[in-house]
């Protein structure tokens, strides 16, 4: 089977739309059910947190996929590049949109996460620290819930304009 142009888009497009769709749940997840634990009891909370890292990181399930997905976006969209100009609003919408979501995700795990749940801060340190973010934090936490979405559906909608399946059987028949 030859790799065509439309079948590799296909398939970077395909690895993009699953990435994305798994970052977006885990930071949905992450956003309704674990963050609003911190604000309760912040210095209770990240004891509790401190100790779940120790043994379970979830980095290991979350990060790898991002840069997986923005770079075959990405690439998708330099193969892509010289279809019509539909498929290449897409691209360039789901490229910008990937790339924005792993900016902020570099700003959430080098800026806070290490430093509230990995650094050497005292857990009161790292609440205090957590406190005076939570705002920030909260604003780029849904701003990354809408660029991850509006990646996924920008890759999703570019996808529809490679070859669609069963188009060759209708142009045949």
């Amino acid at each position: 089977m030859r790799l065509t142009r439309d079948r590799t888009l296909r398939v970077l497009l395909g690895v993009g739309l699953f990435g994305y769709a798994e970052w977006f749940f885990g930071n949905l997840y992450e956003g309704v059910v674990l963050t609003p634990n911190l604000g309760r009891s912040t210095q209770e909370a990240l004891h509790h947190w401190r100790a779940f890292f120790r043994v379970s990181n979830p980095v290991y399930y979350y990060i790898p996929l991002a840069p997986v997905s923005v770079a075959a976006t990405l690439a998708a969209a330099a193969i892509g590049w010289r279809g019509p100009r539909e498929r290449r609003r897409w691209l360039a919408g789901a490229a910008a949109a990937g790339t924005g979501a792993a900016g902020v995700t570099y700003w959430f795990v080098t800026k806070l996460n290490v430093n509230l749940f990995f650094g050497g801060r005292s857990e009161e340190e790292a609440a205090a620290l957590y406190r005076s973010k939570i705002g920030v934090s909260t604003a780029l936490g849904v701003a990354r819930l809408a660029l991850v979405a509006t990646a996924f559906w920008c890759a999703g909608r570019a996808r529809r304009t490679t070859d669609p399946v069963g188009s060759a059987s209708i142009e045949e028949g």
